[in-house]
């Protein structure tokens, strides 16, 4: 399906160049010389716009307050067009994300409104991607960044033990020795590593439980091993 522009503006001109810079990337624009009309667009389920292209040179809107009603139908990358660097202000003010002012080549038109999609589909990336990492009992981890969150407040952790509590957060109620958990953390042999397991093993719960002696969380099958509680079993 082709990628569709969203413009809003009354002077042919402006219009006719927005129209023939996205051509030229097979993007297809539709213009609209109304907000009522825009907004109504975008309230729609079958359509799906790439970006909204406002021409600043307008009668009767309140800028800053479609911009805001924009915003909350769709989260929508906006570039507005101004005649002066003083509205160029304004504008970004009011919220756009980027702001031309007048004249303008077509190759700097359509550069700016690809960059403003590649920044969109990026943030959407991130917001998959935050949503997909895992958390349980309060505890979120973000294995790109390495970053752990408790509770809602962010821990250190060394690497290793990043690395343990992500693999036994990954893998809920399994249990696992502490050879099975050296060989999966470490990737060696478990040749006396028994003793830097469970010094991690006590590291981390000093980190993640509340009362670190009595672990509800990261908890001991005794005799086995270890395991990260899915849930309070008590």
């Amino acid at each position: 399906m082709m990628t569709q522009i969203l413009f809003l503006g009354k002077g042919k001109e402006t219009k006719e160049q927005v129209i023939s810079a996205m051509e030229m990337h097979q993007m297809a624009v539709v213009a609209e010389t109304s907000a009522d009309k825009v907004l109504a667009e975008l309230g729609r389920e079958d359509v799906a716009y790439a970006a909204l292209v406002l021409d600043g040179e307008q009668s009767g809107i309140d800028t800053g307050r479609f911009v805001e009603n924009v915003r909350e139908l769709k989260k929508l990358p906006v570039l507005m067009i101004g005649s002066s660097e003083t509205e160029a202000i304004k504008f970004l003010e009011f919220g756009a994300d980027l702001c031309l002012i007048k004249p303008f080549t077509n190759g700097m038109l359509s550069a700016q409104i690809l960059a403003l999609i590649r920044m969109q589909e990026r943030l959407q990336s991130e917001e998959i991607r935050r949503d997909a990492l895992p958390e349980l009992r309060g505890i979120r981890m973000d294995p790109v960044r390495r970053r752990v969150r408790v509770r809602g407040k962010e821990k250190r952790f060394t690497r290793k033990e990043f690395d343990l509590l992500y693999f036994m957060m990954t893998h809920p109620e399994t249990v696992y020795t502490k050879e099975q958990l050296y060989s999966e953390v470490w990737h060696e042999e478990a040749v006396g590593g028994m003793a830097t397991v469970v010094m991690h093993i006590k590291k981390i719960r000093n980190i993640i439980e509340e009362k670190p002696a009595q672990p509800r969380i990261l908890k001991t099958d005794w005799g086995v091993g270890y395991y990260f509680a899915q849930f309070d079993e008590d």
